[in-house]
């Protein structure tokens, strides 16, 4: 079995993209598709991402053809904890990877993919200096509160309180220094740990229902924040999405859950360009709400995210099943 990738990094954060070497997934929309791909391949997930092929913070997505008819590519994006049903960060990887490797051609200096995902059908718009995405703009799907100040008892911490909103993934967040943290690269084992016991926490005691179809939503990924370094608005966190895996970049549907409770408070207005922090490195985003709309019972916001990636590297993967290793293992990682 052979897989080809294109690896990207969006300001840190690698993303290794499947473009072929799967099979046509089953299902008639994208959440189906996703878990098509769940049940036949996520041992390629883990084989793919982790060690020795890739590691504890690899992201990934798969490109396969897409359910909606206004879509480019359906997109199965995935990491070492499992499966989300969008990435920002990701689907800015895409872009550039499709631009650069030429499977997708542009129109002058500008380039649009539509990515069909299980959280809805998103645009991805590139600017283009000298044929290479210079820029790329993500327009999320409609961010929504679930919970504002929500009280929750958190072993080792005590009361934390904590903000639940969605971006096209559930976001739980919450403040580093109520959690008595310092949010630095070099302390992500005490922040993801702290992180892992507020989403356990959460999980047990915090129900947050789809507001188009009431289904209970799943907690995708724990926000921490801390204060950020540049001049308001600004907003610095890191996602946990599993025991000791953490995002390296500024983080995309996580800062627009993060916005929607801005908005909600008045501390950032539709229009307001807002500086997004990485905490792992000096990368940044630009993000702003740019509509207002329903999703179902609730009011929602759209944001459009700017920021920029790079292709790493171009790969042929093989497998051989008298590998002992070829399921592949993850190092800093634990249940």
């Amino acid at each position: 079995m052979k897989i080809t990738t294109v690896d990207t990094h969006t300001e840190g954060q690698a993303t290794r993209i499947v473009v072929s070497g799967v099979d046509e997934l089953a299902g008639d929309n994208m959440k189906a598709r996703c878990g098509d791909f769940r049940d036949r391949y996520d041992h390629l997930r883990q084989a793919l991402l982790a060690e020795p092929r890739g590691h504890a913070g690899m992201y990934g997505c798969v490109l396969v053809e897409p359910c909606r008819p206004e879509a480019d590519f359906g997109a199965v994006f995935m990491h070492n904890g499992g499966y989300m049903d969008v990435s920002g960060q990701a689907s800015i990887g895409v872009i550039t990877a499709l631009i650069e490797t030429g499977i997708i051609e542009p129109e002058g200096d500008s380039a649009r993919v539509m990515l069909d995902t299980p959280a809805g059908v998103v645009g991805v718009e590139a600017t283009l200096v000298d044929g290479r995405a210079e820029s790329v703009r993500f327009h999320t799907v409609p961010a929504w509160v679930g919970l504002q100040g929500a009280s929750l008892q958190v072993p080792g911490h005590g009361e934390v309180i904590v903000d639940v909103a969605y971006g096209g993934n559930l976001f739980v967040s919450a403040w580093a220094e109520h959690l008595e943290l310092e949010l630095t690269p070099g302390n992500m084992a005490a922040v993801t740990d702290a992180a892992m016991a507020v989403w356990r926490a959460a999980a047990d005691k915090l129900v947050v229902r789809s507001p188009e179809t009431g289904d209970r939503c799943d907690i995708a990924a724990v926000s921490i924040l801390d204060a950020p370094r540049h001049e308001q608005p600004a907003l610095r966190h890191v996602q946990v999405y599993g025991p000791g895996l953490f995002g390296r970049s500024p983080g995309g549907t996580g800062a627009a859950a993060r916005m929607a409770v801005m908005f909600a408070r008045g501390e950032i207005l539709a229009g307001d360009e807002l500086v997004v922090e990485s905490v792992i490195t000096d990368g940044t985003f630009r993000a702003q709400v740019i509509g207002q709309e329903r999703a179902g019972t609730k009011n929602a916001m759209v944001t459009e995210i700017t920021g920029r990636a790079f292709v790493t590297g171009i790969h042929d993967f093989v497998f051989n099943d008298t590998d002992p290793l070829d399921g592949g293992f993850l190092i800093g990682a634990t249940d």
